[in-house]
């Protein structure tokens, strides 16, 4: 099963770091999530790594030390995380899983990956309620699947955040090529997702343990007292 990570992004209020290569427990980020997805059975990876992609490749290599198959794309601009996901156009042929590199979950990734194909769905989104709807990506769902996405709306449409873990079949990408900028400049997969949404089964899931997204010191602390108390 492959998986693709989106490790693009920096900690402006970390010093500009790579988030996925912030140390929780004396590991990366990335370490965390690349074990847990051995842990599953995702062993085909692909990074889209920016311009600080040496410190990442550096570290995992061809991912042999870490029991599992890494290949590497660099995105040359950082155009969106929907522009990272097609630049995997033509890799997969079945349904692959995409997971945010700044994101530390607790998630069973298999399990995410079986509902999706016993929906016979389009696309799997992993979501959480949220107190704070127009600081991320939200959806609104109908009769148990979802009918629209937008990404850090002016005005919220509902409380149920996307957290970060996506499933998808290769329709995406026709969606990507429809996807237009919003807020930004960039072009944003939840854009993508409301895409499919209007004609494609789009189903969520609601993830069953806490996440935390790496922005801050504290994010870090949060992130280690969860390590901590969790184990699958």
């Amino acid at each position: 099963m492959h998986c693709i990570i989106l490790c693009g992004g920096k900690a402006r209020r970390m010093g500009g770091i790579n988030k996925s290569m912030i140390r929780i427990l004396g590991k990366p980020l990335l370490e965390h999530t690349i074990t847990s997805l051995k842990t599953f059975g995702f062993e085909n990876i692909t990074i889209i790594v920016g311009k600080n992609k040496e410190e990442i490749i550096n570290y995992f290599k061809d991912g042999s030390e870490f029991d599992v198959e890494i290949k590497y794309i660099e995105q040359k601009q950082a155009l969106g995380t929907a522009h990272a996901v097609y630049l995997t156009k033509g890799l997969f042929r079945d349904a692959f899983l995409v997971i945010l590199g700044d994101v530390l979950f607790f998630e069973n990734l298999r399990e995410i990956y079986d509902y999706h194909l016993k929906e016979n769905a389009i696309a799997t989104i992993c979501v959480e309620r949220t107190d704070k709807p127009e600081k991320t990506g939200i959806v609104e769902i109908k009769h148990g699947k979802i009918v629209r996405a937008e990404e850090k709306p002016k005005k919220p449409f509902s409380n149920i955040g996307i957290a970060g873990i996506y499933v998808f079949e290769n329709d995406i990408y026709k969606a990507i090529e429809k996807t237009k900028p919003v807020h930004t400049s960039e072009l944003e997969v939840t854009t993508s997702i409301n895409i499919l949404a209007r004609d494609k089964k789009v189903v969520p899931y609601f993830i069953k343990n806490p996440r935390v997204n790496i922005n801050t010191p504290r994010d870090v602390l949060k992130a280690e007292e969860i390590v901590k108390s969790l184990s699958f």
